[in-house]
């Protein structure tokens, strides 16, 4: 059996966030959230427009919009960048990416009130994602459409 280590830091010793935009397609499609409260709806619906991600997340209960928030996954000069812009707020809020891999990311923004860090992964069939720091930890589970 071979075994493969890829190295996760450059060589100054800092991490290797250096994948395409490509890293982030486990997120391309209609998701619809499964462990929302009786009653809501919540679907995440993410596209590739160029070389950024955007995402558009709402959550319905009959025929009204509780919440809704638009996101994209920039790559500015020295990281990937998640930003999330929640409707009502006139400016979007930036998380730079602190781990990347082929089915998941990790970022943070420890100046933001809350939530400080956001994960996502894929699992299986399912898309999960997390919110913490600054508030209660939120799970976040979606099955596609």
């Amino acid at each position: 059996m071979a075994v493969s280590c890829k190295s996760n830091v450059d060589q100054h010793g800092k991490p290797d966030l250096s994948p395409s935009a490509s890293s982030f397609a486990f997120l391309l499609g209609q998701w619809n959230r499964v462990n929302t409260q009786d009653g809501e709806t919540t679907y995440e619906h993410w596209t590739l427009n160029g070389d950024h991600w955007q995402g558009h997340a709402y959550t319905l209960k009959s025929q009204d919009t509780l919440f809704q928030e638009w996101t994209s996954i920039v790559e500015s000069d020295i990281a990937w960048i998640y930003r999330v812009r929640i409707s009502g707020d006139s400016i979007a809020t930036d998380f730079q990416m602190t781990a990347i891999t082929d089915s998941s990311f990790m970022c943070q923004n420890l100046h933001n009130e809350y939530p400080k860090n956001i994960f996502y992964s894929k699992r299986k069939d399912q898309l999960y994602a997390k919110i913490s720091g600054g508030g209660p930890e939120i799970e976040y589970f979606f099955e596609k459409n």
